[in-house]
């Protein structure tokens, strides 16, 4: 059973009202972070901003850490010190 052009077409249409609907999505969304990055740089950053000197653009960009849990208490740290006195993270 063969599909007919007209339905083929419809296919095609519809998957192409799709993809252009994603991609206008993809694009506000870029715009709203490249926005938000540009309003946190003119504010001159926020209070962990010294924090994020070390990572790639790209966890920069997401705000997005590497969790590590500490042996000594437990708590997820970012690779900084928990304050425990046997941290591991400390100096």
């Amino acid at each position: 059973m063969m599909p007919s052009l007209p339905k083929l077409i419809a296919l095609a249409v519809i998957l192409w009202g799709v993809w252009t609907i994603f991609r206008m999505i993809e694009r506000r969304k870029d715009v709203a972070n490249h926005n938000a990055d540009n309003a946190r740089n003119r504010q001159g950053g926020d209070a962990n901003s010294g924090a994020d000197n070390g990572n790639s653009s790209a966890n920069s960009k997401s705000g997005s850490f590497d969790l590590e849990e500490c042996n000594v208490c437990g708590a997820w740290v970012a690779g900084t010190a928990c304050g425990k006195e046997n941290c591991p993270y400390q100096g």
